[in-house]
């Protein structure tokens, strides 16, 4: 098995601090209880993903006004052979910390977290982490000793010194992917012994780091072009660039661009600016396509976007059938232009926004056509189960 111990350091001692951009997770541990065995974790930034946290195999559930505490710690010893002992044993606090597509996380603190104890529970706690949910190998990030024989009911805080050997030795957790982690307990000098996580309040234990955002955003470098993955029709900063799948695009000069025949995969979608921006070609598929400024965006090209469309200014106008897609939304002084085609739509939402053409937009069921204070206009037909409006003018 291969281990490895991190140097922890004490931030007071050395005078040094820690500076963590984000909360990663948060948890609200319970007292008074027998039968809560595992907690939800809350994810505090974006891009993470947050395992509930839950008592191991070997230890039982006790009682306690002062914390989520157990019993049956089995090991002894307060050394690092005790500790994996413990670990082997089941007699720990378990938790995951993952990362979504297209973030990476960092743990590099701890922000919150305290342990409580009978005279005769652990006296040592210790952070291990593995890649694998098994932990048939880890890492012993951090050990402290928190009790001295005596009971104590007020949390013994850990966080300072094992966000000292989390500054020293971060975990990088990359995209898709998950880090499975620890809290084991030993040092006990009976089984009957207890301890636990302490209770601070609403906030017992939380984890501190940074999240790294790897969607990139390009810009489209103005004129006519190709949009494909090979053609350096877009800029970055002060650099032309290709575009790759799942880049968020910008379109802020106008242009009429020629979406490759095989289609292509963007994040967001954003058009803006007094010119004109015409879309031809294969399909595009986006996560949301977003229209401001006072240009009109033409889309000639079968698209689906997940998070729907905004048009917040000038106009935007469908030119094939099936170009618009997901929820449509048309905010006051913009305007949709259905043509003579026909699209199908989850919902359309006109916030004193006009909608025109001699085209059709189908509103299906369990879907809704909202119309705002009465003061949309409405100059194309809308047909469909949800075609009824919620509230404004009847159509």
């Amino acid at each position: 098995m291969k281990k490895t111990i991190a140097m922890q350091l004490c931030a007071f001692a050395f005078g040094l601090s820690y500076a963590h951009s984000a909360t990663l997770a948060t948890y609200d541990t319970p007292v008074s209880t027998t039968t809560i065995l595992s907690v939800t974790g809350i994810a505090g930034s974006a891009g993470v993903v947050v395992g509930s946290l839950e008592k191991g195999g070997g230890i039982t559930i006790s009682s306690s006004t002062s914390g989520w505490r157990a019993s049956a710690y089995n090991q002894t010893a307060q050394t690092q052979a005790a500790l994996e002992a413990a670990n082997t044993g089941g007699d720990y606090w378990g938790f995951s910390l993952g990362a979504s597509s297209n973030y990476n996380v960092t743990l590099n603190g701890i922000g919150v977290l305290g342990f409580v104890g009978s005279s005769t529970g652990p006296k040592n706690w210790g952070l291990i982490s593995s890649t694998d949910s098994s932990f048939a190998s880890f890492t012993t990030i951090a050990s402290s000793a928190t009790g001295t024989g005596s009971t104590y009911n007020t949390p013994v805080s850990v966080a300072t010194t094992w966000s000292g050997a989390l500054a020293a030795a971060p975990i990088q957790i990359n995209a898709g992917t998950t880090r499975y982690f620890r809290i084991v307990g030993y040092g006990a000098s009976a089984s009957t012994g207890t301890g636990g996580i302490g209770e601070y309040g609403s906030l017992d234990f939380s984890l501190l780091g940074d999240v790294q955002s790897l969607v990139r955003q390009v810009i489209w470098a103005g004129g006519d072009g190709a949009w494909n993955t090979s053609a350096s029709n877009w800029t970055e900063g002060a650099s032309s660039t290709t575009f790759a799948a799942g880049n968020d695009v910008a379109f802020n000069s106008g242009g009429t661009i020629s979406v490759d025949a095989g289609g292509v995969t963007a994040g967001a979608v954003t058009v803006s600016g007094a010119n004109n921006t015409t879309l031809t070609g294969g399909a595009l598929n986006a996560s949301a396509i977003s229209k401001s400024g006072a240009g009109n965006l033409s889309l000639g090209v079968a698209g689906n976007y997940s998070s729907g469309i905004t048009v917040d200014g000038g106009s935007l106008t469908a030119t094939v059938n099936d170009s618009l897609s997901g929820g449509v939304t048309v905010n006051a002084g913009a305007s949709l232009d259905l043509g003579s085609t026909t699209n199908s739509v989850q919902n359309l939402v006109l916030n004193d926004g006009t909608l025109s053409g001699a085209g059709k937009v189908n509103v299906g069921n369990a879907a809704s056509v909202t119309v705002s204070s009465g003061n949309a206009t409405i100059g194309a037909e809308i047909s469909g189960t949800g075609a009824s409006p919620n509230r404004g003018r009847a159509l």
